[in-house]
């Protein structure tokens, strides 16, 4: 903070950060809705530095529309290496935990082991590709042997 010639002390820059992660966490552990019409469920791949090691991470978003058309963001989840099953039934089973229990729509890109863990948690819910995802699915199928 000293070479960016801001004005606050280590001792201040620690309540602040302290306070931040409150907030972060109360957003994390909030309640959310028990039905909602619609979750937009996007991963982003980036590098994070993971102590002194740089390391690939995919941070999982959703966002969440209500049965009155609300959206909101229910959570964002950070873990390091690729998509996969277990790290998708986390996600999920977090926003179960939190009071989320029927959805009738899941929107979401073609994210290695998602399809399956909704099938595994949320039953009647339709998984539907996002639009470009699904557009070219149908334009340039990919067979199982390729």
């Amino acid at each position: 903070m000293k070479e960016l010639g801001l004005p606050y002390s280590v001792s201040e820059m620690a309540k602040i950060r302290e306070n931040l992660m409150e907030r972060l966490n109360d957003f994390k552990r909030r309640e959310l809705p028990q039905n909602v019409f619609a979750l937009f469920i996007d991963g982003y791949h980036t590098d994070i530095k993971d102590n002194l090691k740089v390391r690939k991470a995919c941070v999982y978003t959703v966002l969440g529309i209500d049965l009155e058309g609300k959206k909101d963001v229910y959570g964002f989840y950070t873990f390091f290496g690729n998509e996969n099953r277990a790290d998708w039934l986390k996600v999920l089973n977090d926003l179960i935990e939190r009071g989320l229990k029927k959805v009738v729509a899941v929107i979401s890109d073609d994210f290695s082991g998602l399809t399956e863990a909704v099938k595994a948690l949320y039953p009647l819910t339709e998984h539907q590709l996002c639009y470009i995802h699904h557009e070219a699915r149908r334009l340039f199928p990919v067979s199982k042997h390729s």
